[in-house]
């Protein structure tokens, strides 16, 4: 239940990158580019948060260590999850290539320049609850 990163060439994920998802459904194909400045991001937060969206769970538990609630950001998920968990479950096809390093002091730019670039569609989406995965799943499947 995972898909395995893939690293182009040129690329030293010891430093900051981009990333890019390709998600293929039998219909279209959706993308994402993210950043990260650590190898954790880009090898398994996303694949930590599909078992968590599939196994029913908030992306955090909803009252940190501390005793404090936790802020509904942190609670949600974002779109790119969303279709990398129904990619799972329909066996879509998925690339999650590291593209390019970036210095920290461009990455923003250099990410919003790729967003563009690429014509991501799941960027800057609205988030998303756990309790709407099967709703937004559903709706989802009627246009993929």
């Amino acid at each position: 239940m995972s898909w395995l990163p893939r690293v182009a060439p040129q690329v030293n994920t010891k430093r900051p990158l981009i990333y890019l998802f390709q998600i293929e459904s039998p219909e279209r194909e959706y993308r994402y580019v993210g950043k990260s400045s650590n190898q954790s991001r880009f090898k398994k937060e996303y694949q930590t948060n599909v078992e968590k969206i599939l196994a029913g769970k908030p992306r955090r538990e909803r009252i940190k260590k501390n005793g404090d609630p936790q802020s509904v950001n942190n609670l949600t998920y974002r779109r790119v999850h969303l279709l990398l968990a129904i990619a799972i479950q329909e066996g879509w096809k998925i690339k999650h290539t590291a593209i390019e390093n970036v210095t920290k002091e461009n990455i923003d730019a250099r990410e919003d320049a790729l967003k563009r670039e690429w014509a991501c569609d799941l960027n800057g989406q609205p988030k998303w609850a756990i309790k709407d995965y099967s709703k937004l799943k559903a709706e989802l499947l009627e246009t993929a």
